[in-house]
């Protein structure tokens, strides 16, 4: 059975729109973004005591937001990145790279009272190397 952890982050993270937009606006501001959501879905990550998990995973990202106005590569993109880096900066995850992360899914719903976003972390088996020849 796979180990599954679930990550609740309410409200919303940037979209990508947002964060070039902010980023155009003066060459800092992305690093501030950036540094301030990964802090913040990091301390999430403690506050609701997610465990580390050393080997491969599959994430699926369940994106409830107040309206259907965003486009959904706009809001995945955005908070994509955030929450792989602050997985990775709470050491959950040990890096976000294709080693750890295997998959991901989003899914998108309106929950106009309730926006939030629920992060399904799925550690998998790591594939067994090939065999070689017999000798």
């Amino acid at each position: 059975m796979r180990e599954r952890q679930v990550l609740r982050l309410q409200g919303e993270l940037p979209a990508l729109n947002e964060i070039i937009g902010a980023s155009k606006a003066h060459w800092s501001n992305y690093a501030r973004v950036k540094r301030n959501n990964t802090y913040l879905v990091a301390m999430q990550c403690k506050a609701q005591h997610l465990s580390p998990i050393d080997g491969p995973v599959e994430i699926s990202f369940l994106h409830y937001r107040p309206s259907r106005k965003k486009d959904p590569d706009n809001v995945a993109a955005g908070a994509q990145k955030m929450i792989l880096d602050g997985l990775v900066k709470a050491a959950i995850l040990p890096n976000d790279t294709m080693t750890y992360v295997t998959a991901l899914h989003h899914a998108f719903e309106v929950d106009r009272d309730n926006p939030r976003i629920d992060v399904l972390i799925e550690a998998i088996e790591a594939n067994e190397p090939e065999p070689t020849g017999s000798t």
